[in-house]
């Protein structure tokens, strides 16, 4: 009677979707959908023969129907782990998402030890002597109903026993077949997701689901929840207590079990947190369960950057009467061994920047950087070859050495002479490096290299001449121009006396005819952009050695600087060098100008008397200074300023350009021409 009642439902179905299919009619239900492919495969193709329909069909209806049931559960979501510390809470960020749905997952393999149970859909292949394909679903007494050859029991059994016992079963009935058994869909189950999580409640999942597939899919644990103490009960029963930070840190999954119908999975407050901060490779707050060791922390954070100091790491526990700090060098036992707990706040240091045994090499050279410090290290080790190891800009007479005297960090400066280094290596004027030298090579201007020049001279050629084509055509442009002006000049002068009674011009107006040729001759001090150049370069190589000294002046140590100004090439203030001479520092400012004067120069200094400071000057030869007078070899002290003044009625690049109409000498008179022409004669000369 079941069975006649079934096939009655069955050909209703197919009925309609012949209907359907040729009228738009209502689409079968999923159940009907079910039902129709319950039937052995045989069957199927009798009822689609009878009513005319294909197979096909129906089939791509019901898989069409299963597949939009298919969507995604779980969205992401931002988790907020930040506190107020600004580092963030460990390990919240991991089963973070947003549920967006109740449906199970159901593309997921099935291993062998899955347990078989009330609907779970098994699809079974019959091929040989004969041909059928069957789909079952496991009923609510753990039974199939084979055809023709009745219930057989399979809840209770794993997937592997399963296909074993029902393959053999088979065989042992039908003689002639080979028979494959697979997994179709699996059954829901009810899981319970409570305590702190981010959603808490009820959840459908696939019965494969584990402990961390259903945090997931009730969007993660809210950061007030523990992620070490989370609780697995099973018939009111605690089956387990599983610490998440095991999966995180070691990669565990032996907690992380199978989930079964019914099953609660609570989520209890978090714990006491710790702060690690500074050189590890995960700074966060980290939950801990009680007292444990400080490295037992680090290993948690990652361990130690390669810049951490461990022998001095910071602690700081809050208790009831302050905060006590702790350092902590975890180099020895006792220091790994320190317990850390609740509350505290873990810093690790990060080892000291400075060089220890290094010197540093910075200016006109080809490689900046720190080197390598050895007993015995000269300069000429450093930059002796003036090829490989300079620029073209190097000055080769002025080079300073920065040396720290104390632990105070304070400098003293020594000058040296690069040429006579790099001539005389490990002799005295190749000077012996010490540890931690600061050696600063500097540049004398920015002119170009001989190779350099070699590969532009066809360019510089090129542009020199199209500059040459251009002003030609700008003076031609020039004097049109001005021709144009001085007419239309003359006729507004001519306007204006006829115009104007007598007196009424004033002498503005018969000047401005002369304004067009108006001589103007560029400051001789201004310097080229080069020049500035340069200059720049040293000021950025000598300033904060200056900010040094100035730093390290006191009361009873005077500022070690001087300065010079006037025709030297760079002047400006310089460090006062280990027994500096007036020579040396003239050298240092690039040397003398062309235009200095030799026969003169001065020497403000500051002397103290009687608790006042008065400046003597002093008038100097600089002809007997590099003559190697020893009246004139002056040593320095601190705050001398040196002027090296300039020839009289000194010019450079004077010139005068002559334009304009001329007008014939016989119209001059020769007492007032001859006077010029024979002026003009000796400078062209």
């Amino acid at each position: 009677m079941a069975n006649t009642k079934k096939s009655k439902l069955i050909a209703l179905f197919v009925s309609s979707v012949a209907f359907a299919t040729t009228a738009m009619a209502a689409s079968p239900t999923p159940s009907q959908i079910a039902q129709f492919q319950a039937l052995p495969k045989s069957q199927q193709e009798a009822l689609a023969s009878q009513y005319g329909i294909d197979v096909s069909t129906l089939q791509s209806q019901g898989t069409t129907q299963q597949e939009a049931k298919i969507e995604p559960t779980i969205g992401k979501r931002q988790v907020t782990t930040k506190v107020a510390s600004k580092l963030e809470l460990f390990g919240y960020d991991l089963f973070a998402g947003e549920p967006s749905s109740m449906a199970p997952i159901g593309d997921i393999p099935a291993p062998a030890d899955y347990m078989m149970g009330p609907g779970d859909e098994l699809n079974i292949e019959v091929f040989g002597k004969d041909n059928n394909s069957y789909s079952f679903i496991v009923k609510r007494d753990g039974s199939i109903d084979l055809p023709r050859l009745g219930p057989v029991m399979i809840a209770g059994q794993t997937y592997s026993q399963v296909q074993e016992s029902l393959t053999a079963f088979i065989k042992s009935k039908i003689i002639g077949v080979e028979v494959t058994i697979s997994l179709g869909k699996f059954r829901t189950m009810q899981v319970f997701v409570l305590g702190d999580a981010y959603k808490p409640g009820t959840y459908v999942l696939s019965s494969l689901a584990t402990v961390t597939q259903a945090l997931r899919a009730a969007g993660g644990i809210d950061t007030l929840g523990s992620l070490r103490k989370v609780q697995i009960k099973r018939n009111g029963a605690l089956l387990r207590q599983i610490d998440l930070y095991d999966l995180l840190l070691n990669g565990n999954t032996s907690g992380d079990i199978r989930l079964r119908d019914g099953d609660t999975i609570f989520i209890p407050p978090r714990g006491e947190t710790i702060v690690v901060d500074g050189e590890v490779r995960r700074r966060a707050i980290y939950e801990l369960k009680g007292k444990t060791p400080i490295m037992n922390v680090i290993r948690a954070a990652g361990g130690f950057t390669e810049r951490a100091f461990s022998q001095h790491i910071s602690v700081a526990r809050t208790t009831d009467s302050g905060t006590d700090v702790f350092n902590i060098d975890v180099t020895t036992q006792a220091g790994r061994n320190f317990k850390v707990g609740g509350g505290d706040s873990i810093k690790v240091t990060r080892v000291p920047g400075e060089f220890n045994n290094a010197i540093g090499l910075l200016g006109a050279v080809e490689r900046p950087g720190a080197y390598n410090w050895k007993n015995g290290l000269r300069l000429s080790d450093l930059v002796g070859n003036s090829k490989q190891d300079l620029t073209p800009e190097t000055d080769y007479n002025y080079g300073l050495i920065v040396r720290e005297v104390n632990t105070q960090g304070e400098i003293q400066v020594l000058q040296f002479n690069l040429a006579n280094a790099i001539a005389a290596p490990g002799t005295t004027t190749d000077p012996v490096l010490q540890k931690r030298d600061q050696v600063i090579i500097l540049n004398k201007d920015l002119g170009r290299s001989l190779e350099l020049s070699t590969q532009t001279v066809g360019a510089t050629e090129s542009r020199l001449e199209a500059m040459r084509r251009q002003t030609v055509t700008q003076r031609e442009s020039l004097v049109t121009k001005n021709e144009q002006t001085e007419d239309e000049a003359a006729n507004a002068r001519l306007s204006n006396v006829a115009n104007t009674s007598l007196g009424g011009i004033s002498d503005a107006d018969m000047a401005s005819g002369e304004q067009s040729g108006k001589l103007e001759i560029d400051s001789l001090n201004n310097k080229t952009r080069l020049e500035r150049s340069a200059q720049d370069i040293r000021n950025m190589l000598l300033e904060p050695v200056i900010a040094q000294l100035k730093a390290q002046a006191g009361i009873s140590k005077p500022v070690q600087i001087v300065e010079i100004r006037g025709a030297v090439k760079f002047p400006g203030v310089y460090p006062l060098a280990r027994g500096q001479s007036l020579k040396d520092l003239i050298i240092a400012a690039g040397g003398l100008k062309e235009s200095a004067h030799l026969a003169r120069a001065e020497m403000s200094r500051i002397i103290e008397q009687g608790g006042h400071s008065n400046i003597v000057h002093r008038d100097i030869d600089l002809n007997k200074v590099f003559n190697g007078s020893s009246s004139q070899q002056i040593k320095l002290v601190s705050k001398d300023r040196i002027n090296i003044f300039a020839k009289p009625e000194w010019r450079e690049d004077l010139s005068i350009e002559l334009g304009g109409k001329y007008c014939s000498l016989v119209d001059i008179p020769s007492n007032v021409v001859k006077p010029y022409l024979s002026l003009l004669s000796a400078r062209a000369a």
